[in-house]
């Protein structure tokens, strides 16, 4: 039972605070190149946007409605697709700041912990700690999965696969079943057979209890 407490918090720790750091990261770097971020408390998540973008895009749609053109010939404009070109590479910096800040604490984590284990270091309560860093990557897997589910995606999010010229539903598709191999590998491989059963309703009970914190408490600190 203790074994089983102690892991549901550690999961809950560190499902908190990897969601508090991940938001706040993608606000910096929102910050430093112009952007305003608000938090959103439908999406449970920060959404950014950047007023002097906004208004460009506006005066140019404005243009257009002025000459008489009411048909959506504006999307044509050189002028209005250079700025959608600026506004996909600006989410794509928001986004992926996001993104390899949750990879490099999940490889952190996976390596950490199986460097130790082939060293046949005795198992301690930090390297626990570091097995479920590893898992930091599911917040997006979730994240996708949700998507997939639902065929739609935020537009912040699609945004990062519009500037690579790619749809978003096959990228996620790639990465969902990534997530679902690596998620496999490391309970049926890394964690150890006599635990598998304690760290997996842990996990399963702290990420339920972590999702209600973060709705009710967590996310509205970063309004």
């Amino acid at each position: 039972m203790k074994k089983f407490i102690f892991l549901t918090f550690g999961f809950i720790l560190i499902i908190l605070s990897g969601y508090y750091l991940n938001e706040t990261i993608k606000k910096i770097t929102a910050k430093t190149i112009g952007y305003e971020s608000r938090y959103v408390h439908a999406f449970v998540r920060c959404m950014f946007h950047n007023d002097s973008l906004n208004n460009s895009f506006l005066k140019i749609r404005e243009s257009y409605r002025n000459s008489g053109d009411t048909s959506q010939s504006f999307r044509k404009d050189k002028e209005w697709l250079k700025l959608v070109k600026i506004n996909e590479r600006d989410y794509a910096l928001i986004e992926s700041s996001g993104n390899l800040f949750t990879l490099s604490i999940s490889l952190f984590g996976l390596l950490t912990w199986l460097i130790r284990r082939k060293k046949k270091i005795i198992i301690k309560w930090f390297d626990w700690i570091f097995l479920i860093l590893s898992l930091f990557f599911l917040r997006e897997t979730v994240v996708i999965g949700f998507d997939l589910t639902q065929m739609a995606k935020l537009c912040d999010e699609a945004k990062f696969w519009d500037f690579f010229g790619l749809h978003w539903f096959v990228p996620d598709i790639i990465l969902f079943c990534l997530g679902i191999i690596l998620l496999g590998f490391i309970i049926f491989y890394v964690v150890p057979k006599n635990y598998r059963l304690s760290f997996f309703l842990s996990g399963f009970f702290g990420s339920i209890l972590s999702f209600f914190l973060i709705v009710r408490y967590v996310g509205p600190l970063l309004k």
